[in-house]
């Protein structure tokens, strides 16, 4: 195995800074009860800019919204009362949970980790730490996958190219979490996303989920660019020398023939996924297109109504061939299994 060397060296400016943001990050709790804290001080606000009678005017309706106490006796029971329906009207959770029905599949089948390794194993090495962040940016397709498969593959990548294999780790994750809403095609992000702002000043406003995509597909590509330059000028830096061997992990990293051919049937499959939703909008009255207007992006088209179950089918198709051939799915039930388990991997989402 391959060793680190240090090499002694003047901390400078940004190493001190950084070293700060790590202990202090370190030191943050859970999400979870950083959320349970934030609620509690929401409670505590309440109460104080209620008694200075603050107020607003709602931007839709014009109408006055005075601030309501949320510890008096009559608040606290309205908040008892309706933990559960807020918990269930989260207009996001459905979404998740059925796209997650296909993205699950995919990654567990292996399907996912097989296409990332395909995507960075023979780019040249002065290009590795971009392809990474770049696999990272667009992995969010497959909703949390990328966190799941990128950083240890990244790893592996790095100690083949004889660098230190938690810069490609901290690349990859970088890449899966900064650029988590950015992409180059629609994903099931934007379909989550669309709307919920608005919706908060106009339940019945709908949005487009495209709306964005110049925007997000332009981000895909600064963010690669900025985040290379970030990786190698300020992450790299910070390890010290790297002596290892290449080919330590070489083998590690391999597509074997059998998943060199499931991935060739799934993207087969995909395109004929693909192939079936553009033959289902072609025409005026073609079945995916709004029946009234004949367009393809309105909000009341069916292929913008459908686009979660068409996500989902984008995943689900393609990772059952790539099971079926890598013998990774024998039949039904291990088809269910891994939906169960892909369900099971959503309780912290959930929580």
């Amino acid at each position: 195995m391959g060793k680190v060397k240090i090499e002694n060296k003047k901390v400078g400016l940004l190493d001190r800074v950084l070293n700060s943001v790590e202990r202090v990050g370190n030191k943050l709790p859970d999400p979870v009860t950083i959320f349970f804290i934030l609620c509690g001080v929401i409670f505590v606000l309440s109460a104080i800019i209620s008694s200075q009678d603050v107020s607003a005017i709602h931007p839709s309706t014009g109408e006055k919204i005075i601030a309501i106490n949320l510890l008096t006796k009559e608040q606290l029971k309205i908040f008892l009362g309706s933990i559960v329906s807020n918990f269930q009207s989260f207009a996001p959770l459905g979404l998740v949970l059925v796209t997650m029905l296909g993205a699950g599949i995919a990654e567990k089948t292996g399907l996912m980790e097989v296409l990332m390794k395909q995507s960075i194993n023979k780019v040249p090495k002065k290009l590795v730490t971009g392809t990474i962040i770049f696999v990272g940016i667009v992995a969010n397709a497959a909703a949390d996958a990328g966190f799941i498969v990128l950083p240890p593959l990244a790893a592996l990548v790095f100690i083949g190219i004889g660098r230190h294999s938690l810069i490609g780790m901290f690349a990859g994750y970088a890449g899966v979490a900064a650029g988590f809403s950015a992409n180059i095609i629609v994903s099931m992000i934007d379909v989550l996303l669309a709307g919920q702002s608005a919706q908060m000043v106009d339940p019945n406003y709908v949005v487009n989920p495209a709306m964005n995509m110049y925007f997000l597909a332009v981000s895909a590509v600064v963010l690669t660019i900025l985040g290379a330059i970030v990786t190698e000028k300020y992450v790299a830096p910070r390890f010290g020398k790297y002596e290892g061997l290449a080919e330590d992990t070489s083998t590690s990293k391999e597509v074997t023939p059998l998943q060199a051919k499931g991935l060739k049937y799934a993207l087969y499959s995909l395109l004929l996924v693909v192939i079936i939703i553009v033959g289902l909008s072609i025409g005026n009255d073609a079945f995916l297109r709004d029946s009234e207007t004949g367009s393809l992006l309105s909000n009341s088209s069916t292929l913008m109504k459908g686009i979660v179950p068409i996500i989902t089918a984008v995943f689900l198709v393609p990772g059952f061939v790539y099971g079926k051939v890598t013998k990774s799915i024998k039949n039904d039930k291990d088809l269910v299994s891994m939906m169960d388990s892909s369900m099971s991997d959503m309780g912290m989402y959930i929580v």
